[in-house]
Protein backbone atom coordinates (compact mmCIF):
# COMPACT_ATOMS: atom_id res chain seq x y z
CA UNK A 1 0.00 0.00 0.00
CA UNK A 2 3.20 2.42 0.18
CA UNK A 3 2.12 4.11 -3.08
CA UNK A 4 -1.62 4.61 -1.86
CA UNK A 5 -0.03 6.33 0.93
CA UNK A 6 2.26 8.53 -1.24
CA UNK A 7 -0.63 9.51 -2.77
CA UNK A 8 -2.86 10.86 0.20
CA UNK A 9 0.69 12.22 1.66
CA UNK A 10 0.66 13.89 -1.54
CA UNK A 11 -2.63 15.46 -0.99
CA UNK A 12 -2.18 16.58 2.86
CA UNK A 13 1.46 17.73 2.66
CA UNK A 14 -0.60 20.65 0.14
CA UNK A 15 -3.31 21.25 2.65
CA UNK A 16 -0.91 21.61 5.21
CA UNK A 17 1.60 23.70 2.88
CA UNK A 18 -1.19 25.88 1.72
CA UNK A 19 -2.90 26.28 5.56
CA UNK A 20 -6.37 24.83 3.25
CA UNK A 21 -8.54 23.22 5.60
CA UNK A 22 -10.81 20.32 4.89
CA UNK A 23 -13.78 22.48 4.78
CA UNK A 24 -12.29 25.33 2.50
CA UNK A 25 -10.74 22.13 -0.25
CA UNK A 26 -14.16 20.66 0.02
CA UNK A 27 -15.78 23.84 -1.59
CA UNK A 28 -12.52 23.85 -3.96
CA UNK A 29 -12.86 20.11 -5.08
CA UNK A 30 -16.54 20.04 -4.83
CA UNK A 31 -16.65 17.17 -2.86
CA UNK A 32 -17.95 16.28 0.20
CA UNK A 33 -15.99 16.96 3.58
CA UNK A 34 -16.74 13.66 4.96
CA UNK A 35 -15.76 11.91 1.65
CA UNK A 36 -12.32 13.60 1.75
CA UNK A 37 -11.89 12.74 5.15
CA UNK A 38 -12.55 9.13 4.48
CA UNK A 39 -10.26 9.18 1.31
CA UNK A 40 -7.55 10.61 3.79
CA UNK A 41 -7.30 8.89 6.21
CA UNK A 42 -4.74 6.22 6.16
CA UNK A 43 -6.21 3.31 7.83
CA UNK A 44 -8.58 1.19 5.87
CA UNK A 45 -9.08 4.80 3.62
CA UNK A 46 -12.04 5.30 0.94
CA UNK A 47 -10.57 4.12 -2.38
CA UNK A 48 -10.78 7.77 -4.48
CA UNK A 49 -12.13 7.47 -7.52
CA UNK A 50 -10.47 8.71 -10.78
CA UNK A 51 -13.42 11.72 -10.92
CA UNK A 52 -12.43 12.74 -7.62
CA UNK A 53 -8.47 12.67 -7.75
CA UNK A 54 -8.70 14.76 -10.93
CA UNK A 55 -11.27 17.27 -9.17
CA UNK A 56 -8.18 17.35 -6.48
CA UNK A 57 -5.32 17.86 -8.88
CA UNK A 58 -7.26 20.84 -10.10
CA UNK A 59 -8.18 22.25 -7.17
CA UNK A 60 -3.99 21.71 -6.04
CA UNK A 61 -3.11 23.66 -9.31
CA UNK A 62 -1.58 20.98 -11.17
CA UNK A 63 -2.66 20.23 -14.70
CA UNK A 64 -5.10 16.93 -15.28
CA UNK A 65 -3.02 13.60 -14.65
CA UNK A 66 -0.17 15.27 -12.47
CA UNK A 67 -1.08 12.35 -9.77
CA UNK A 68 -1.78 9.24 -11.94
CA UNK A 69 1.64 7.86 -11.24
CA UNK A 70 0.47 7.51 -7.61
CA UNK A 71 -2.67 6.37 -8.59
CA UNK A 72 -2.53 2.18 -9.53
CA UNK A 73 -2.85 1.09 -6.11
CA UNK A 74 -6.37 2.39 -5.80
CA UNK A 75 -7.15 -0.33 -8.27
CA UNK A 76 -6.28 -3.08 -6.23
CA UNK A 77 -9.46 -4.54 -3.89
CA UNK A 78 -7.86 -6.86 -1.12
CA UNK A 79 -4.96 -7.33 -3.32
CA UNK A 80 -6.94 -8.31 -6.11
CA UNK A 81 -7.20 -5.89 -9.00
CA UNK A 82 -10.55 -4.47 -9.73
CA UNK A 83 -10.94 -4.49 -13.80
CA UNK A 84 -13.23 -2.29 -14.20
CA UNK A 85 -10.60 0.77 -12.55
CA UNK A 86 -7.90 -0.62 -14.40
CA UNK A 87 -9.88 -0.13 -17.37
CA UNK A 88 -10.75 3.25 -16.33
CA UNK A 89 -7.23 4.63 -15.32
CA UNK A 90 -5.49 2.89 -18.30
CA UNK A 91 -7.77 4.54 -20.68
CA UNK A 92 -7.94 8.15 -18.79
CA UNK A 93 -3.81 7.95 -18.78
CA UNK A 94 -3.94 6.89 -22.67
CA UNK A 95 -6.12 10.10 -23.68
CA UNK A 96 -4.19 12.36 -21.45
CA UNK A 97 -0.49 10.93 -23.21
CA UNK A 98 0.24 9.54 -19.88
CA UNK A 99 2.31 6.62 -21.70
CA UNK A 100 4.47 6.50 -18.78
CA UNK A 101 1.80 5.68 -16.43
CA UNK A 102 0.91 2.92 -18.91
CA UNK A 103 3.85 1.31 -19.58
CA UNK A 104 4.61 1.28 -15.49
CA UNK A 105 0.95 -0.28 -14.66
CA UNK A 106 0.02 -2.68 -18.31
CA UNK A 107 3.51 -5.43 -16.52
CA UNK A 108 2.37 -5.04 -13.00
CA UNK A 109 -1.79 -5.81 -14.00
CA UNK A 110 -0.87 -8.87 -16.50
CA UNK A 111 0.42 -10.33 -14.08
CA UNK A 112 -3.09 -11.77 -13.80
CA UNK A 113 -3.36 -13.37 -17.13
CA UNK A 114 -7.37 -12.77 -16.30
CA UNK A 115 -6.70 -9.25 -17.16
CA UNK A 116 -5.99 -9.83 -20.48
CA UNK A 117 -9.57 -9.09 -21.81
CA UNK A 118 -9.91 -5.58 -20.40
CA UNK A 119 -6.77 -5.00 -21.75
CA UNK A 120 -7.95 -5.92 -25.02
CA UNK A 121 -11.10 -4.38 -24.92
CA UNK A 122 -9.14 -0.94 -23.72
CA UNK A 123 -7.13 -0.91 -26.68
CA UNK A 124 -10.33 -1.55 -28.89
CA UNK A 125 -11.69 1.51 -27.76
CA UNK A 126 -8.66 3.39 -27.95
CA UNK A 127 -8.52 2.37 -32.19
CA UNK A 128 -12.27 3.56 -32.68
CA UNK A 129 -11.65 6.53 -31.17
CA UNK A 130 -8.20 6.92 -33.56
CA UNK A 131 -5.94 7.06 -30.34
CA UNK A 132 -3.49 4.82 -32.71
CA UNK A 133 -0.13 5.25 -30.74
CA UNK A 134 -1.70 4.97 -27.20
CA UNK A 135 -3.95 1.56 -28.55
CA UNK A 136 -0.75 0.09 -30.00
CA UNK A 137 0.60 -0.18 -26.80
CA UNK A 138 -2.34 -2.20 -25.44
CA UNK A 139 -2.52 -4.41 -28.56
CA UNK A 140 1.68 -5.17 -27.78
CA UNK A 141 0.84 -5.96 -24.32
CA UNK A 142 -2.10 -8.72 -25.08
CA UNK A 143 0.01 -9.97 -27.81
CA UNK A 144 3.32 -10.47 -25.58
CA UNK A 145 0.99 -11.87 -23.07
CA UNK A 146 -1.08 -14.39 -25.26
CA UNK A 147 2.03 -15.18 -27.69
CA UNK A 148 1.66 -19.03 -26.69
CA UNK A 149 -1.96 -18.90 -27.12
CA UNK A 150 -3.86 -19.43 -30.22
CA UNK A 151 -6.86 -17.60 -29.16
CA UNK A 152 -8.81 -14.94 -31.83
CA UNK A 153 -7.83 -11.76 -29.62
CA UNK A 154 -4.75 -12.52 -30.65
CA UNK A 155 -4.90 -12.38 -34.17
CA UNK A 156 -6.98 -9.30 -33.62
CA UNK A 157 -4.29 -7.73 -31.74
CA UNK A 158 -1.83 -8.71 -34.42
CA UNK A 159 -3.93 -7.31 -36.98
CA UNK A 160 -4.30 -4.25 -35.09
CA UNK A 161 -0.58 -3.46 -35.10
CA UNK A 162 -0.64 -4.31 -38.57
CA UNK A 163 -3.12 -1.75 -39.46
CA UNK A 164 -1.85 0.77 -37.17
CA UNK A 165 2.00 0.50 -38.42
CA UNK A 166 1.22 0.44 -42.36
CA UNK A 167 0.81 4.12 -43.46
CA UNK A 168 4.02 5.46 -44.92
CA UNK A 169 6.86 4.24 -43.78
CA UNK A 170 7.77 0.99 -46.33
CA UNK A 171 10.50 -0.63 -43.97
CA UNK A 172 8.08 -0.18 -40.39
CA UNK A 173 5.37 -1.66 -43.07
CA UNK A 174 7.09 -4.72 -44.04
CA UNK A 175 8.58 -5.60 -40.68
CA UNK A 176 4.46 -4.94 -39.61
CA UNK A 177 3.07 -7.75 -42.45
CA UNK A 178 5.76 -9.79 -41.62
CA UNK A 179 4.88 -9.90 -37.94
CA UNK A 180 0.87 -10.22 -38.75
CA UNK A 181 0.64 -12.80 -41.51
CA UNK A 182 1.06 -16.27 -39.51
CA UNK A 183 -1.97 -14.60 -37.75
CA UNK A 184 -4.48 -14.21 -40.79
CA UNK A 185 -6.22 -17.07 -40.99
CA UNK A 186 -7.20 -17.05 -37.01
CA UNK A 187 -8.82 -13.62 -37.86
CA UNK A 188 -13.18 -13.63 -38.16
CA UNK A 189 -14.25 -14.49 -41.72
CA UNK A 190 -14.75 -10.80 -42.26
CA UNK A 191 -12.07 -9.48 -41.26
CA UNK A 192 -9.65 -12.22 -42.63
CA UNK A 193 -11.07 -10.27 -46.61
CA UNK A 194 -10.30 -6.89 -45.18
CA UNK A 195 -6.80 -8.02 -43.57
CA UNK A 196 -5.93 -10.10 -47.28
CA UNK A 197 -6.89 -6.30 -48.79
CA UNK A 198 -4.44 -4.52 -46.32
CA UNK A 199 -1.41 -7.43 -47.26
CA UNK A 200 -1.97 -7.04 -51.01
CA UNK A 201 -1.66 -3.25 -50.97
CA UNK A 202 1.68 -3.47 -49.02
CA UNK A 203 3.29 -5.95 -50.48
CA UNK A 204 2.68 -3.95 -54.03
CA UNK A 205 3.70 -1.14 -52.68
CA UNK A 206 7.38 -2.41 -52.06
CA UNK A 207 7.38 -4.32 -55.45
CA UNK A 208 7.25 -7.50 -54.46
CA UNK A 209 4.81 -9.15 -56.93
CA UNK A 210 4.96 -12.41 -56.63
CA UNK A 211 3.76 -12.25 -52.71
CA UNK A 212 0.87 -10.34 -54.67
CA UNK A 213 -0.16 -12.87 -56.94
CA UNK A 214 -0.03 -15.29 -54.21
CA UNK A 215 -2.15 -13.40 -51.63
CA UNK A 216 -4.56 -12.16 -54.83
CA UNK A 217 -5.12 -15.70 -55.40
CA UNK A 218 -5.66 -16.53 -51.56
CA UNK A 219 -8.62 -12.91 -51.69
CA UNK A 220 -10.06 -14.50 -55.24
CA UNK A 221 -10.00 -18.18 -53.80
CA UNK A 222 -11.74 -17.11 -50.27
CA UNK A 223 -13.97 -14.77 -51.55
CA UNK A 224 -15.56 -17.20 -53.74
CA UNK A 225 -16.28 -19.70 -51.08
CA UNK A 226 -17.78 -17.46 -48.96
CA UNK A 227 -20.20 -16.28 -52.21
CA UNK A 228 -20.48 -19.89 -53.49
CA UNK A 229 -21.60 -21.16 -49.46
CA UNK A 230 -23.87 -17.99 -49.15
CA UNK A 231 -25.47 -17.96 -52.58
CA UNK A 232 -25.81 -22.36 -52.16
CA UNK A 233 -27.79 -21.66 -48.72
CA UNK A 234 -30.05 -18.67 -50.50
CA UNK A 235 -28.77 -16.44 -48.02
CA UNK A 236 -26.02 -13.83 -49.97
CA UNK A 237 -26.98 -10.43 -48.66
CA UNK A 238 -24.19 -7.92 -48.32
CA UNK A 239 -25.71 -5.83 -46.03
CA UNK A 240 -25.50 -8.88 -43.42
CA UNK A 241 -21.78 -9.03 -43.84
CA UNK A 242 -19.38 -6.59 -41.51
CA UNK A 243 -16.40 -6.34 -43.58
CA UNK A 244 -15.75 -2.97 -45.10
CA UNK A 245 -16.82 -3.18 -48.10
CA UNK A 246 -19.24 -4.97 -50.02
CA UNK A 247 -18.08 -8.76 -51.02
CA UNK A 248 -18.16 -7.94 -54.68
CA UNK A 249 -14.88 -5.37 -53.97
CA UNK A 250 -13.13 -8.46 -53.04
CA UNK A 251 -13.57 -10.78 -55.73
CA UNK A 252 -13.48 -7.49 -57.79
CA UNK A 253 -10.13 -5.98 -56.00
CA UNK A 254 -8.48 -9.56 -56.73
CA UNK A 255 -8.28 -9.28 -60.67
CA UNK A 256 -7.36 -5.56 -60.49
CA UNK A 257 -3.96 -5.98 -58.44
CA UNK A 258 -3.22 -9.29 -60.98
CA UNK A 259 -3.36 -7.05 -63.15
CA UNK A 260 -1.80 -4.18 -61.74
CA UNK A 261 1.34 -7.14 -61.52
CA UNK A 262 1.46 -7.71 -64.86
CA UNK A 263 1.21 -3.86 -65.85
CA UNK A 264 4.30 -3.21 -63.85
CA UNK A 265 5.63 -6.55 -65.12
CA UNK A 266 4.94 -5.14 -68.75
CA UNK A 267 2.67 -8.29 -69.27
CA UNK A 268 0.06 -6.29 -70.83
CA UNK A 269 -1.97 -9.05 -73.17
CA UNK A 270 -1.99 -10.81 -69.46
CA UNK A 271 -3.12 -7.68 -67.24
CA UNK A 272 -5.74 -7.39 -70.05
CA UNK A 273 -7.06 -10.78 -69.27
CA UNK A 274 -7.04 -10.05 -65.83
CA UNK A 275 -8.85 -6.96 -65.96
CA UNK A 276 -11.68 -8.62 -68.19
CA UNK A 277 -12.70 -10.49 -65.05
CA UNK A 278 -13.50 -7.51 -63.19
CA UNK A 279 -15.03 -5.45 -66.19
CA UNK A 280 -18.47 -6.47 -65.40
CA UNK A 281 -19.43 -8.14 -61.92
CA UNK A 282 -23.19 -7.48 -62.59
CA UNK A 283 -23.70 -11.61 -62.42
CA UNK A 284 -22.77 -11.15 -58.50
CA UNK A 285 -25.59 -11.71 -56.73
CA UNK A 286 -27.58 -10.26 -53.57
CA UNK A 287 -26.40 -6.63 -54.01
CA UNK A 288 -27.17 -3.57 -52.85
CA UNK A 289 -27.23 -0.36 -53.73
CA UNK A 290 -23.50 0.33 -52.31
CA UNK A 291 -22.68 -3.10 -54.37
CA UNK A 292 -24.54 -1.71 -57.37
CA UNK A 293 -21.93 1.96 -57.14
CA UNK A 294 -19.27 -0.69 -56.49
CA UNK A 295 -19.69 -2.60 -59.87
CA UNK A 296 -19.62 0.54 -61.90
CA UNK A 297 -16.59 1.90 -60.20
CA UNK A 298 -14.78 -1.49 -61.17
CA UNK A 299 -16.41 -1.33 -64.81
CA UNK A 300 -15.04 2.37 -65.06
CA UNK A 301 -11.62 1.15 -64.39
CA UNK A 302 -11.41 -1.55 -66.37
CA UNK A 303 -12.16 1.04 -69.32
CA UNK A 304 -9.71 3.23 -68.00
CA UNK A 305 -7.13 0.31 -67.58
CA UNK A 306 -7.62 -1.19 -70.58
CA UNK A 307 -6.57 2.45 -72.44
CA UNK A 308 -3.64 2.33 -70.37
CA UNK A 309 -2.27 -0.78 -71.49
CA UNK A 310 -3.21 0.56 -74.98
CA UNK A 311 -0.96 3.33 -74.80
CA UNK A 312 1.87 1.76 -73.24
CA UNK A 313 2.25 -1.29 -76.21
CA UNK A 314 2.74 2.39 -78.12
CA UNK A 315 -1.02 3.51 -79.53
CA UNK A 316 -0.42 6.76 -79.17
CA UNK A 317 -4.03 7.61 -80.69
CA UNK A 318 -5.71 6.89 -77.66
CA UNK A 319 -4.11 9.54 -75.44
CA UNK A 320 -6.80 11.51 -75.44
CA UNK A 321 -9.73 9.27 -75.45
CA UNK A 322 -7.78 8.02 -72.51
CA UNK A 323 -7.61 11.37 -70.52
CA UNK A 324 -11.70 12.16 -71.52
CA UNK A 325 -12.31 8.76 -69.38
CA UNK A 326 -10.26 10.21 -66.36
CA UNK A 327 -10.35 13.67 -66.27
CA UNK A 328 -13.90 14.52 -63.88
CA UNK A 329 -12.06 11.06 -61.47
CA UNK A 330 -9.99 13.02 -59.09
CA UNK A 331 -8.85 10.00 -58.12
CA UNK A 332 -7.65 8.25 -61.25
CA UNK A 333 -5.57 11.11 -62.56
CA UNK A 334 -2.35 10.65 -60.90
CA UNK A 335 -2.37 7.01 -61.92
CA UNK A 336 -3.07 8.23 -65.30
CA UNK A 337 -0.61 10.53 -66.03
CA UNK A 338 1.79 8.29 -64.00
CA UNK A 339 1.12 6.23 -67.34
CA UNK A 340 1.05 9.12 -69.67
CA UNK A 341 4.40 10.38 -68.15
CA UNK A 342 5.75 6.67 -68.54
CA UNK A 343 4.85 5.92 -71.97
CA UNK A 344 5.99 9.54 -73.16
CA UNK A 345 9.43 9.01 -72.21
CA UNK A 346 9.31 5.40 -73.73
CA UNK A 347 8.02 6.64 -77.03
CA UNK A 348 9.28 10.08 -77.21
CA UNK A 349 5.94 11.45 -76.79
CA UNK A 350 5.20 15.13 -76.72
CA UNK A 351 2.73 14.88 -73.24
CA UNK A 352 3.58 18.97 -72.77
CA UNK A 353 -0.06 19.89 -73.77
CA UNK A 354 -1.27 17.27 -71.25
CA UNK A 355 0.90 18.66 -68.90
CA UNK A 356 -0.47 22.22 -68.99
CA UNK A 357 -3.91 20.28 -68.74
CA UNK A 358 -3.85 19.37 -65.59
CA UNK A 359 -1.42 21.97 -64.26
CA UNK A 360 -3.76 22.55 -61.40
CA UNK A 361 -4.26 19.12 -60.35
CA UNK A 362 -0.77 18.64 -60.37
CA UNK A 363 0.36 21.59 -58.47
CA UNK A 364 -2.31 21.03 -55.66
CA UNK A 365 -0.53 17.26 -55.04
CA UNK A 366 1.80 17.25 -52.18
CA UNK A 367 2.93 13.78 -51.57
CA UNK A 368 -0.43 12.67 -52.69
CA UNK A 369 -2.42 13.96 -49.75
CA UNK A 370 -4.99 15.10 -51.96
CA UNK A 371 -5.23 12.02 -54.23
CA UNK A 372 -6.16 8.62 -52.08
CA UNK A 373 -8.21 6.20 -53.00
CA UNK A 374 -10.88 4.71 -50.62
CA UNK A 375 -9.08 0.77 -51.08
CA UNK A 376 -5.36 1.91 -51.11
CA UNK A 377 -3.38 2.94 -48.04
CA UNK A 378 -1.42 6.29 -47.78
CA UNK A 379 1.63 4.73 -49.60
CA UNK A 380 -0.19 3.47 -52.78
CA UNK A 381 -0.68 7.40 -53.71
CA UNK A 382 2.24 8.38 -52.61
CA UNK A 383 4.26 5.95 -54.75
CA UNK A 384 2.52 6.82 -57.60
CA UNK A 385 3.02 10.64 -56.63
CA UNK A 386 6.99 9.42 -56.25
CA UNK A 387 6.81 7.56 -59.96
CA UNK A 388 4.69 10.58 -61.33
CA UNK A 389 7.58 13.33 -60.24
CA UNK A 390 10.20 10.56 -61.34
CA UNK A 391 8.95 10.05 -64.77
CA UNK A 392 8.35 13.71 -65.47
CA UNK A 393 11.69 14.68 -64.55
CA UNK A 394 12.84 12.33 -66.78
CA UNK A 395 10.57 14.05 -69.71
CA UNK A 396 11.85 17.71 -68.57
CA UNK A 397 15.69 16.63 -68.34
CA UNK A 398 15.76 14.58 -71.73
CA UNK A 399 14.28 18.33 -73.57
CA UNK A 400 16.95 20.51 -71.52
CA UNK A 401 13.80 21.99 -69.36
CA UNK A 402 16.72 21.52 -66.27
CA UNK A 403 14.57 23.64 -64.41
CA UNK A 404 11.47 22.15 -64.49
CA UNK A 405 13.22 18.78 -64.56
CA UNK A 406 15.03 19.18 -61.21
CA UNK A 407 11.70 20.85 -59.90
CA UNK A 408 10.50 17.12 -60.26
CA UNK A 409 13.04 15.28 -59.40
CA UNK A 410 13.37 16.78 -56.07
CA UNK A 411 10.04 16.23 -55.41
CA UNK A 412 10.49 12.37 -56.12
CA UNK A 413 12.98 12.28 -53.89
CA UNK A 414 11.54 14.07 -50.65
CA UNK A 415 8.76 11.90 -51.07
CA UNK A 416 11.08 8.91 -50.93
CA UNK A 417 12.85 9.84 -48.29
CA UNK A 418 9.61 10.84 -46.37
CA UNK A 419 8.17 7.24 -47.14
CA UNK A 420 11.24 5.05 -46.68
CA UNK A 421 11.63 4.32 -50.12
CA UNK A 422 14.77 2.79 -51.44
CA UNK A 423 13.65 2.15 -54.64
CA UNK A 424 12.82 5.45 -55.59
CA UNK A 425 15.64 7.22 -53.21
CA UNK A 426 18.04 5.35 -55.62
CA UNK A 427 16.32 6.17 -58.86
CA UNK A 428 16.18 9.59 -57.60
CA UNK A 429 19.96 9.74 -56.65
CA UNK A 430 20.70 8.21 -60.27
CA UNK A 431 18.64 10.88 -62.12
CA UNK A 432 20.13 14.04 -60.19
CA UNK A 433 23.84 12.90 -60.87
CA UNK A 434 23.32 12.39 -64.31
CA UNK A 435 22.46 15.69 -65.00
CA UNK A 436 24.21 17.46 -61.96
CA UNK A 437 26.56 19.85 -64.42
CA UNK A 438 23.12 21.27 -65.53
CA UNK A 439 21.33 22.11 -62.34
CA UNK A 440 21.57 25.01 -60.58
CA UNK A 441 23.67 25.58 -57.32
CA UNK A 442 20.96 26.32 -55.20
CA UNK A 443 19.23 23.75 -56.41
CA UNK A 444 22.34 21.27 -55.56
CA UNK A 445 22.39 22.81 -52.23
CA UNK A 446 19.04 21.78 -51.39
CA UNK A 447 19.68 18.13 -53.04
CA UNK A 448 23.00 17.80 -50.95
CA UNK A 449 20.66 18.66 -47.67
CA UNK A 450 18.09 16.00 -48.25
CA UNK A 451 20.92 13.36 -48.42
CA UNK A 452 22.59 15.11 -45.28
CA UNK A 453 19.05 14.49 -43.77
CA UNK A 454 19.18 10.98 -44.71
CA UNK A 455 22.84 10.33 -43.54
CA UNK A 456 21.33 11.66 -40.04
CA UNK A 457 19.06 9.56 -39.83
CA UNK A 458 20.96 6.95 -40.73
CA UNK A 459 23.11 7.10 -37.75
CA UNK A 460 20.61 8.00 -36.12
CA UNK A 461 17.67 5.55 -36.49
CA UNK A 462 19.05 3.03 -38.86
CA UNK A 463 17.06 4.53 -41.65
CA UNK A 464 18.42 4.36 -45.26
CA UNK A 465 21.84 2.38 -43.83
CA UNK A 466 22.19 0.87 -47.29
CA UNK A 467 23.07 4.27 -48.96
CA UNK A 468 25.28 5.59 -45.54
Amino acid sequence: MEQMNMLRSEITSYLERSNCSLQEFSKLTGLNKGTLSAILRYRDPKPLSLKALDAITEAMGHPAGWLYPLYLDECLIDQKWKLSRVKAYLLRCARLGRTDCIMAALPLILDDLSSIPVIFAAGEELYREGEMEQAALFYEAVAESEQFQHSERLAISHYRLFQIHTETDQEESLRAAIRFEPFRKRLPEDDQLDALLQLINVYYSLNQWERVLELTDELSSFTTSIYTYDYDRQAYDENERRTKYPLVVYYGYAYLMKAAVCDKQKKYAEAKRHTEKYADLSWFKGLGPAGWQEVDRFKTWAKANMLAYELMLGKADIMWDYIRHIEHDPDEILPALEKIMGAANEFNLDVDLILHYFKGQIESYTDSQNVTNSYYHKQFSMERFVNFCYETSIYYFQRSNFENGVKFILQSLSSAIRMNNKAGFIKCVTLFEEYRDCIRVEDQREYENMIKGVRKNAENENLFVTYA
